[in-house]
């Protein structure tokens, strides 16, 4: 974590946001199915994988930007499948899954 720039952490948050907004897409793109949604999906995936490399390239350690990832993606997409695709969501549902993502952003740093 020493090696991390000022340019790798806006890297890693334009790759996230480009990862979060591909797979947001997906309940638009009716498995696949929708030609806009699709080709939009996987080019902001391919933008995200690229600049993961970048990152990676720069000597940034993915034993560090996985985890980070892993715990902040999930917690973003529960959110928005409450609230951007009206799912159903009990409170308690919502709470064990913000957990599990604050413990594994912790494990992190272990």
């Amino acid at each position: 974590m020493d090696n991390i720039s000022i340019t790798g952490v806006v890297l890693f948050i334009i790759a996230t946001v480009f990862s979060l907004g591909a797979t947001a897409l997906w309940p638009m793109t009716k498995g696949f199915t929708k030609l806009v949604p699709t080709v939009l999906s996987l080019l902001m995936q391919v933008v995200c994988l690229i600049l993961m490399n970048r990152i990676v390239y720069s000597g940034v350690e993915l034993s560090f930007l996985i985890p980070l990832n892993g715990a902040f993606s999930p917690l973003v997409m529960i959110f928005v499948g409450v609230f951007l695709y009206k799912e159903k969501a009990s409170f308690g549902k919502i709470a064990l899954l913000t957990a599990s993502c604050v413990l594994i952003g912790c494990a992190n740093f272990l």
